[in-house]
C-alpha cells in the first residue's frame, strides 16, 4: 500500500491507470509485471544513483509472467492510496519475503511514497502512524535483516541517517556477496539473511561455504578475497557490540599473522589457518589444573616450532627473531583480547564459536593478501627497504618471493 507524503494529483492517478490499462489491453495474457534486473536496480539506489526501473510481463519462454506486481483493474474512483498486490516468487517464506521486500523498496523510492507492506488487502494503518516503510509481518527467518516494523530514512526531527538507510546498505552488501557466489542452482540471499538472525560471525561461515561450493579448489581463495569486504560490512551492520570488538581483534590477528609470516608454504586455507588452529587447540585443553600462563606459553612455543619446521624443511630463509615475536604477539592478543576480554575466559563458550571464528579469521587474513599486480618479477629489488631493520627486510623480501610464486 503506497501513501503519498502529501497527496496524489488526479492527473497522476489518471495517467497511472491509463498506463496499466494499456499494458493489459496490449497483452491480454499478462498476469503480473515483474521488475527486471532487481539486483542491479537495488545496488544503484544503495550507491546513491537513480535506477531506471524496467518491468516485464512475459517470461523467458514468452508466457504470461506469474510473479510480480499484479495488474489491478482500476475503477473511476480517485483516491490517495495505491494498492499493488504482489505474487511473490520463492520456495519458502524467506525467499518470498525478500522478493516482496525488494519490490516494495524500489517502488517506494520510485514513486516517492510511504509504503506499508502487509498481507491484508486493505491498509491496517494510516500514513501518519508510521515512517517511510512499515513491515506489517516478517517471517522469523528474516528477523536478522528486518529487526523492527517501522523504518525511517532519517531519524525523526533530525538530518541523521535513519534505519532505512542502514537497511539499504545491508541489502547492498547482500547483493554484492550474491553477485559473486550465486549459482544456477539457487539464490544464496535467503541463506545469508537467515545467518543474520544468529551471531554475526555465522555470516562469515555461511559465506565461506557458499564460496567453496561454487568455486573449484584453484579459484576459491580469490573468490573469498572478493567477498571479504561485503561480508565484513554485513556482519558489522547488525550492530552487535561483541561483533565490533571481534572485528578489531581478528583484524589485528590477521595483520600479525601475515606480516610475521605465520603460515605454511602456500596461500591455501590450511596454510593460512595455522596460527588460529594452534590457539584453538590450546583452548580445548584448558582446565583448572593448567595455569593460563602455561597454556599461553605452550601455544607460543608450539606455533613458533610448527612454522619454523615448515620453513626449514622447504629450505627457505627466515628471521627467527621476527617469527618468535610474531608468535608471541599473536598468542597474547588471542588469549588476552579475545578469550579473556570477549569470551570471559570460558572455553565452552569460545569453542561453541570455533567454526565461525575460523571462517571469520580466514576471510580477515585473505584481506591482508596483496592483489596481483602487473609489476615485474624483480620489483622486489626496487622496493624501498631502507626503513626496515636487517631482519625485517630479509623477511619482507622472503614474503614477496613466496607471494610472487603463489600468484604466478
Amino acid at each position: 500500500h503506497l501513501f503519498p507524503y502529501s497527496f496524489l494529483t488526479a492527473p497522476f492517478i489518471t495517467g497511472l491507470r491509463t498506463t496499466i490499462n494499456q499494458i493489459s489491453r496490449n497483452d491480454l495474457l499478462a498476469g503480473a509485471m515483474r521488475l527486471s534486473d532487481v539486483g542491479a536496480a537495488m545496488m544503484e539506489v544503495a550507491q546513491g544513483r537513480a535506477p531506471n526501473l524496467r518491468f516485464t510481463t512475459r517470461t523467458k519462454q514468452d508466457k504470461g509472467q506469474p510473479y510480480g506486481v499484479y495488474l489491478p483493474r482500476y475503477s473511476d474512483t480517485l483516491g490517495n492510496v495505491m494498492t499493488f498486490p504482489i505474487n511473490a516468487a520463492g520456495d519458502n517464506d524467506t525467499e518470498q519475503f525478500l522478493f516482496v521486500l525488494q519490490h516494495a523498496l524500489l517502488l517506494q523510492y520510485h514513486f516517492g511514497c510511504k509504503v506499508l507492506v502487509s498481507t491484508s488487502a486493505t491498509p491496517s494503518l494510516d500514513k501518519e502512524a508510521f515512517g517511510d516503510v512499515y513491515f506489517d509481518l516478517t517471517p522469523l527467518s528474516a528477523r536478522g535483516l528486518i529487526r523492527q516494523n517501522d523504518y525511517h530514512m532519517y531519524e525523526p526531527g533530525t538530518k541523521n541517517d535513519g534505519v532505512l538507510r542502514r537497511l539499504w546498505r545491508q541489502l547492498d552488501a547482500l547483493l554484492r556477496i550474491r553477485a559473486e557466489v550465486a549459482t544456477m542452482k539457487g539464490d544464496p540471499t535467503a541463506e545469508l539473511v537467515a545467518a543474520m538472525a544468529d551471531h554475526p560471525l555465522r555470516i562469515f561461515y555461511v559465506a565461506e561455504k557458499l564460496a567453496e561450493n561454487k568455486a573449484d579448489k584453484g579459484s576459491v581463495s580469490w573468490l573469498l578475497s572478493s567477498i571479504a569486504d561485503p561480508v565484513r560490512d554485513l556482519a558489522l551492520s547488525v550492530g552487535d557490540p561483541e561483533m565490533n570488538q571481534l572485528d578489531q581483534q581478528l583484524r589485528r590477528l590477521a595483520e600479525i599473522a601475515w606480516r610475521g609470516g605465520l603460515r605454511g608454504l602456500s596461500l591455501e586455507k590450511n596454510s593460512l589457518m595455522a596460527p588460529m588452529d594452534e590457539v584453538l587447540r590450546k583452548v580445548a585443553v584448558q582446565s583448572q589444573e593448567l595455569d593460563p600462563a602455561v597454556i599461553q606459553a605452550a601455544a607460543t612455543q608450539d606455533l613458533y616450532e610448527h612454522i619454523e619446521r615448515i620453513l626449514k624443511t622447504s629450505g627457505r630463509q627466515f628471521s627467527r627473531q621476527r617469527l618468535s615475536a610474531a608468535s608471541e604477539e599473536f598468542v597474547r592478543v588471542f588469549f588476552e583480547d579475545i578469550f579473556d576480554a570477549i569470551y570471559h575466559s570460558k572455553p565452552a563458550r569460545l569453542l561453541s564459536h570455533e567454526k565461525v571464528l575460523r571462517s571469520a579469521f580466514h576471510l580477515y587474513i585473505r584481506q591482508q593478501i596483496p592483489r596481483k599486480s602487473s609489476a615485474p618479477k624483480d620489483a622486489k629489488d626496487t622496493m624501498d627497504t631502507s626503513a626496515m631493520s636487517d631482519d625485517s627486510s630479509e623477511l619482507f623480501l622472503d614474503q614477496q618471493d613466496d607471494l610472487q610464486q603463489e600468484l604466478t
